[in-house]
């Protein structure tokens, strides 16, 4: 779970910047993905990058060992590089440090007992239908990559959630801090990670799955302006795009 509990004032394309608000809104998540630590998932790490305290998460560390918090602060780049750069970076943070806390998330070999799949979600989000994002694809051949593309009404590929295994992680998901940076290219970073798996998968790079097995149900606040997910226009969306993945899986609206 990414977090930016206290995000910079001049952060580009953050409208949601409260930090009472903010952490709120994780809390939120924490309090429906915690219950998972154990079941869906192996182990579940909350990572800040804005080095705020996070007394009020502990009780859930307090009672489930498989719940490791981070917090520490990331935040000294400059704001032009975007948030994808900041999350990206947080994951580094993540991988490199969470070996220290008995939580191998880079071991090479799953069989052995180790994490197989990786898994990102932005952590103001509660995603309803994750466990059956993950447990699908963890049951399918490997891949180094499992995410979310769409096609229309632009090429898309969703940050706020996807997965990654060992190899996955060294190819692709490590390098992708700088090929994000929005000062770069300009381009909304979903838009760019479109087109930095299309070009991986293209030659041959990396192995990735693209669709989830549903379409993914959000519950929380876009961090752009506040807005909600769970409304009546997105409800009908939400539907539509289910209809599109049975009837019409070509159509990857």
């Amino acid at each position: 779970m990414t977090a930016t509990i206290r995000p910079r004032l001049d952060a580009a394309y953050v409208g949601r910047l409260d930090p009472d608000v903010r952490r709120a809104d994780y809390l939120r998540a924490m309090s429906f993905y915690a219950p998972l630590a154990g079941d869906v998932f192996d182990r579940i790490i909350f990572a800040d990058n804005s080095g705020e305290p996070l007394d009020e998460f502990e009780p859930f560390a307090a009672a489930n060992p498989r719940i490791s918090l981070m917090s520490y602060y990331g935040l000294d780049y400059p704001a032009a590089y975007g948030r994808a750069y900041g999350e990206m970076k947080i994951i580094e943070h993540a991988m490199e440090h969470a070996n220290n806390r008995d939580c191998p998330l880079k071991a090479a070999r799953p069989e052995a007992g180790q994490a197989r799949y990786v898994w990102k979600v932005t952590g103001r989000y509660i995603i309803t239908n994750i466990r059956r994002i993950v447990s699908a694809d963890q049951s399918r051949r490997r891949h180094d990559l499992i995410c979310h593309s769409r096609h229309y009404p632009r090429r898309w590929t969703e940050l706020f959630c996807f997965g990654w295994s060992p190899a996955g992680y060294q190819r692709f998901v490590s390098r992708l801090a700088e090929q994000l940076r929005h000062d770069v290219t300009e381009l909304w970073p979903e838009v760019l990670m479109n087109a930095l798996v299309e070009d991986k998968r293209k030659y041959g790079d990396i192995a990735a799955r693209c669709r989830f097995p549903v379409t993914p149900w959000i519950i929380g606040y876009r961090g752009l302006n506040g807005a909600p997910f769970h409304t009546r226009a997105q409800y009908v969306k939400h539907y539509a795009r289910e209809m599109a993945r049975v009837g019409a899986p070509w159509l990857w609206v």
